[in-house]
């Protein structure tokens, strides 16, 4: 997001040249695992008990950072960026759906043996906020629909010339290097995330709590600030309108929140406590119960069988002893 590689900056003579500006998870991959594993080699020879973390380059498969690559090196873990802010925009539980299936493909990257750290998340749908798309500019082809659009705010840097930037319509207020879309000023107002009820949050706060502490071996919230009140970027203000749970001790309502967040998806495993829910506890004992009296039934029915006498014990007589009325 923002970050790019430029190889002037890194004595790898060893490595071919690429434009600046050339994003770095379009590096052909043998050739960024090259760097990767050289610069494991100096960070551990300097600091042993350091963990290097390695981007995925957006490329966290099997068929790329799986195999012989890394194998039984310690110290070491694959840094991915789990995001539904800059995904198709859909319905509140199909972003749900996306976060729970996306544990699949963690689970199968760490039984591979690779470590692996969700580096940056967050609790927005949309990128409307305002800088987070890069200064009075926006990526291409974002925002993928329309941004809720507010007064611009007075600068948190005190007094400044034309801030906040004056609310006219008529007057275009737009910054004059910005490229297109809608992640900067026009015409005196501001972009903010905006699509989101409170529930839906909720539910896609315990979805990725659920996957991440599944199946990788932790996770960062991306938290930041500007001078627009971003809650969907801003840890404080999640835990505050209580979509980040503050209670995460075994058993606690939150906690049971996030372990059955996945529960009715395809993808992700259901977790221990969520199988044995109140529900499922109901018709289990139903279940046991039946079985348990068809068993007595049979048993009953066996013990009667050999309390019966056995002089009372009358054979059918063969055919060709009845006779013909009998017949």
């Amino acid at each position: 997001m923002g970050i790019y590689w430029r190889p002037s900056c890194f004595p790898c003579p060893n490595l071919p040249s690429f434009q600046v500006n050339e994003p770095w998870w379009h590096i052909p991959l043998e050739e960024l695992k090259d760097f990767y594993w050289e610069s494991y080699k100096i960070v551990q020879a300097k600091a042993p008990l350091w963990i290097t973390l390695f981007h995925d380059s957006f490329r966290l498969w099997p068929s790329t950072f799986g195999g012989d690559w890394m194998k039984n090196c310690n110290n070491w873990a694959m840094d991915t960026h789990l995001y539904q802010a800059w995904s198709e925009p859909t319905t509140s539980d199909t972003y749900v759906s996306r976060t729970c299936g996306a544990g699949s493909n963690l689970r199968l990257m760490e039984s591979l043996g690779v470590p692996v750290i969700v580096g940056e998340w967050s609790l927005a749908t949309d990128n409307c906020a305002m800088w987070l798309n890069g200064l009075n500019d926006n990526v291409p082809g974002f925002p993928k629909l329309a941004c809720k659009r507010v007064e611009c705010s007075a600068s948190y840097m005190g007094e400044q010339p034309g801030a906040p930037p004056r609310l006219d319509p008529a007057a275009d207020t737009m910054d004059p290097r910005g490229s297109g879309g809608e992640s900067f000023v026009i015409n005196g107002t501001c972009p903010v995330s905006g699509h989101f009820n409170p529930d839906s949050v909720r539910k896609l706060a315990n979805a990725q709590l659920n996957v991440f502490d599944l199946h990788t071996h932790g996770n960062f919230f991306w938290n930041f600030r500007t001078e627009l009140e971003e809650p969907l970027w801003d840890y404080q203000q999640a835990v505050k309108h209580k979509w980040l749970p503050i209670d995460y001790s075994n058993h606690s309502k939150d906690w049971h929140a996030i372990d059955s967040a996945c529960l009715l998806t395809d993808e992700n495993e259901i977790s221990a406590l969520s199988q044995y829910s109140e529900s499922y506890k109901c018709y289990g004992i139903i279940t046991i119960v039946f079985v348990i009296v068809i068993y007595i039934r049979r048993l009953v029915s066996f013990c009667r069988q050999l309390l019966v006498p056995i002089s009372s014990y009358q054979p059918i007589p063969a055919a060709s002893e009845l006779s013909d009325i009998e017949l």
